[in-house]
């Protein structure tokens, strides 16, 4: 006895044939519309780097800086810490370092 097999239909219809290169074409499509963009220099982001577009008057009068030797604080960014898994302790004497 034959029985007539009947075909399962999907609760949901089937895609059509060619979606998934239409897909991979939007995806290959967009990638290469983002690689052929320019970068944004900081004046067209809103940030300028530099001195300002009017300086103050007289500006040649101010002195000049004097570096000075600060003392180490405690505490703060001198404390020992870990990077994956890698102890690091910061020098916190005045010497000359040497390599």
């Amino acid at each position: 006895m034959v029985r007539a097999m009947r075909s399962r239909t999907l609760p949901f219809p089937a895609p059509p044939a060619g979606a998934a290169s239409l897909v991979l074409a939007l995806v290959a499509g967009m990638l290469l519309a983002g690689c052929g963009s320019t970068p944004r220099l900081p004046h067209e982001i809103g940030g300028r780097d530099g001195p300002g577009a009017n300086p103050p008057p007289d500006l040649e009068k101010v002195p000049d800086a004097i570096p000075r030797v600060e003392p180490i604080r405690r505490g703060g960014p001198n404390k020992p810490y870990e990077v994956l898994g890698q102890s690091y302790t910061p020098l916190t004497g005045d010497d000359a370092v040497v390599e």
